[in-house]
């Protein structure tokens, strides 16, 4: 008989987005609509008209969560605006075509203001990219081509001053960097750009959360196992938010995953040229079974 006795969290990466999320990819098919953990209890309504179905999505209290735009009466395949809420604000938005990001995409922070503005080319950034200060001032630009950074990006200060330069090659390659201090001083990557992370690092977070696993009864039974990957925001104070499932091999396993996270407690923010910023964090955790 199956016993649980291997439970691991490996680091895939983490991303410094600067709260950008994709909620758009939802649990294992980011074309279609499929429930994940956090959606399962939304409400659903569909509208047709104009040769298009708009699907949206309300939470317990008949609040608007997600608006998502489909050629087709399944609802697998995404043509049209895209809209995501929070709190009743916009909080991303954006087209798609033929199921795949185009176009100008937005994203904002919790009370509307513009945090980014990026083009996509068929799901691939592709074009300028823009993000803002929440007072308004361009904090980084730079292009991509095809997913790849290319040419120079810059980055500023709150205040307006040059905070670095980065050159990349036509493969995306950094060739070139220089960064500066608040005062205009010549400065290093690691002093300017912090990313978010778990107190103690993810050994420690490994220890904290491998106690507390319930691996579903139903899962371990049927001999299911693998790997749940989750995006998730570390905000300013290092609280989480905004966790999405993008990817699982199993409902039962996603739902445990998601509790895991929101158990974990406070993580360390990350910094951003020295101010503390919304960063976004790819995790997958490995559900595993082993005969004893």
């Amino acid at each position: 008989m199956k016993k649980v006795i291997l439970f691991y969290i490996l680091l895939l990466s983490s991303v410094f987005t600067w709260a950008q999320q994709d909620t758009t990819t939802i649990f294992r098919n980011p074309r279609g609509y499929f429930n994940d953990p956090i959606r399962s209890n939304w409400d659903r309504q569909v509208a047709h008209k104009n040769n298009e179905w708009v699907l949206s999505l309300y939470d317990r209290k008949k609040v608007l969560q997600e608006r998502i735009t489909f050629e087709d009466a399944k609802l697998e395949v995404r043509k049209g605006p895209y809209i995501f809420y929070q709190n009743q604000k916009v909080k991303e938005e954006g087209q798609y075509d033929k199921g795949y990001k185009h176009g100008e995409w937005k994203y904002y922070d919790e009370n509307g203001k513009l945090l980014e503005k990026v083009s996509y080319s068929w799901d691939k950034t592709d074009g300028l990219s823009e993000m803002y200060w929440d007072t308004g001032l361009v904090a980084r630009t730079g292009k991509y081509v095809v997913g790849k950074k290319y040419g120079i990006w810059n980055s500023y200060y709150k205040n307006g001053k040059p905070a670095a330069i980065e050159i990349y090659n036509e493969v995306g390659v950094l060739k070139e960097k220089t960064y500066f201090d608040s005062n205009g001083a010549g400065s290093n990557e690691n002093k300017l750009f912090q990313y978010p992370s778990y107190p103690g690092g993810m050994e420690k977070f490994y220890n904290d959360i491998s106690s507390l696993i319930k691996y579903p009864a139903k899962a371990a039974h049927n001999g299911v196992e693998g790997t749940v990957k989750l995006s998730f925001t570390v905000k300013k104070d290092g609280t989480i938010a905004d966790i999405s499932v993008v990817e699982s091999p199993n409902d039962l396993l996603s739902v445990e995953a998601v509790r895991l996270l929101r158990i974990s407690g406070r993580w360390i923010p990350g910094k951003q040229l020295g101010e503390y910023v919304d960063g976004k964090y790819v995790l997958p955790m490995k559900f595993s079974l082993r005969n004893k």
